[in-house]
């Protein structure tokens, strides 16, 4: 994320998606993912960062199955927030892996956990690109020599 208002229409994103995915109720023991940023935010920033930046990653590849109903629902809830739509978010994910499968390998973490959350939705990718996926996968989980 390149700019403050970027992290922070993400974070807004990422909250907005959970909760919506998710719908805890007090109690219930589920994770608040707006308590862990934050928790985050107040110790170490660049960490804080890197948690949105996972944790869209897990968003986008929960959310690839949807139908187009339930996407455009979706974004006139976020726009209805003034938050970036699911669309928004996906065209800008996918080209991500888009261009990390053009290159043909991981380059960091957070695109590590992207192509990993892509790779296990079973239903996203081609038989060329999941392939390519899992090279790309066991080529940066193996240490070099």
């Amino acid at each position: 994320m390149k700019s403050e208002e970027e992290y922070v229409l993400s974070k807004g994103f990422l909250v907005f998606m959970d909760e919506y995915l998710h719908r805890k109720d007090a109690g219930s023991g589920i994770v608040d993912v707006a308590s862990v940023i934050k928790s985050f935010e107040e110790k170490n920033m660049a960490q804080a960062r890197k948690s949105v930046k996972v944790g869209l990653s897990d968003i986008l590849a929960e959310t690839a199955s949807f139908d187009l109903e339930k996407i455009k629902g979706i974004d006139r809830a976020l726009s209805g927030e003034s938050l970036p739509t699911l669309s928004q978010m996906r065209a800008k994910h996918w080209a991500r892996y888009k261009n990390a499968i053009k290159r043909g390998e991981i380059r960091g973490e957070i695109e590590y956990y992207m192509i990993k959350a892509i790779f296990d939705d079973t239903m996203v990718g081609s038989p060329e690109e999941r392939e390519a996926m899992s090279r790309m996968l066991s080529d940066y989980e193996t240490p070099p020599d």
